[in-house]
C-alpha cells in the first residue's frame, strides 16, 4: 500500500493529499494530485554494505520533496 502524508520523507510541505512508497535501496515516488505533481528517487544506499543510515536518508528525501512541491507550476 501507499503511505500518506508522511512529512519524514514527503518533506514538510506535503499534504494529506500526498501519497508515496520507499523502497529498500533507498528509491522513493511520491505524489500529490492536488499540487499534480510527483518525483522519482532512484539510489542504491545498501550495496556494497547495508547501514543503518535512514535518518539521513529520510532528510535527503524531505529536501528534494520540498523543492519539488515549492516549484511553480507553468
Amino acid at each position: 500500500g501507499w503511505d500518506v502524508s508522511q512529512p519524514r520523507y514527503m518533506g514538510k510541505l506535503c499534504t494529506e493529499h500526498t501519497f508515496g512508497k520507499t523502497g529498500f535501496t533507498g528509491c522513493v515516488v511520491v505524489a500529490d494530485r492536488e499540487k499534480g505533481k510527483a518525483f522519482v528517487l532512484l539510489s542504491n544506499c545498501k550495496y556494497p554494505k547495508r547501514i543503518d543510515n535512514i535518518g539521513k536518508l529520510d532528510e535527503v528525501r524531505s529536501k528534494i520533496a520540498d523543492i519539488v512541491w515549492s516549484m511553480k507550476n507553468d
